[in-house]
């Protein structure tokens, strides 16, 4: 898809561009049954809140093994060997994170990172307000709004007023590979109250990394660059 620059922060192009590629393009490497057990993994995590372990796939032993390690090597998945489970599958995941979703209708859900949360209305579907809830890493600050995908595949936003001082960043990746796992660079996405809570927050950990401030409309937007490619791949096949 073609990127708008304008909706981005500068010279970020780039880097949400490589992201996608790398999402996208694993997406496309799966088979048939692969790409079946991949939309199983994150519906049922959605569902359960629980992670996922073999006895809950109907297909045959190797057949699932052979796909948990594709996923496992295109850095779909987060498979944890000692649970012998999947803990996370974008935008799902099975572990309490600081980013919450909840549809009418459904049982509220984690999902992985703060531009994970829009990708959830993959399975609450489009014309559907999202309620979001984030929590700064720095402040302690919950960040509560409303997202819907309309029927222009654009996303529709209710925020607070002070939604304008939010601040979520986003690091920097060489090859667009937001892995998984314990401080995974997707794990590191998050939503701080104030530029100035990321600020000591960075002080206070002078590791975190290279990366980028989005304002929210900048991160929604990026969120759906990356819901494209999940539909590219998953919806239209």
């Amino acid at each position: 898809m073609d990127i708008d620059r304008t909706r981005l922060p500068v010279n970020q192009v780039e880097n949400v561009t490589k992201f996608v590629a790398f999402t996208e393009e694993n997406m496309l490497d799966l088979q048939d049954v692969e790409r079946m057990i991949f939309t199983t993994l994150w519906m049922y995590i959605a569902r359960a809140s629980a992670p996922v372990t073999a006895n809950h796939l109907k297909h045959r032993p190797m057949v699932i093994k052979a796909t948990m390690d594709k996923l496992i090597y295109k850095h779909l998945i987060w498979y944890d060997n000692d649970l012998r489970a999947v803990l996370q599958c974008p935008p799902f995941s099975a572990l309490h994170t600081a980013h919450e979703v909840k549809s009418f209708g459904w049982e509220g859900a984690y999902v992985c990172s703060f531009i994970d949360v829009p990708l959830a209305l993959l399975i609450y579907g489009p014309n559907t307000w999202l309620k979001a809830k984030s929590v700064c890493p720095r402040s302690g600050e919950v960040l509560e709004y409303q997202v819907m995908l309309d029927s222009n595949q654009e996303f529709q936003v209710k925020a607070p007023s002070e939604a304008d001082e939010w601040r979520i960043w986003v690091p920097n990746a060489v090859d667009g590979q937001l892995t998984l796992e314990t401080n995974g660079l997707r794990s590191r996405i998050n939503a701080f109250h104030s530029s100035v809570d990321y600020e000591t927050y960075e002080h206070y950990h002078p590791d975190f990394g290279a990366g980028t401030l989005y304002t929210l409309e900048q991160a929604i937007y990026f969120s759906q660059c990356l819901l494209h490619a999940y539909q590219k791949v998953l919806v239209a096949r």
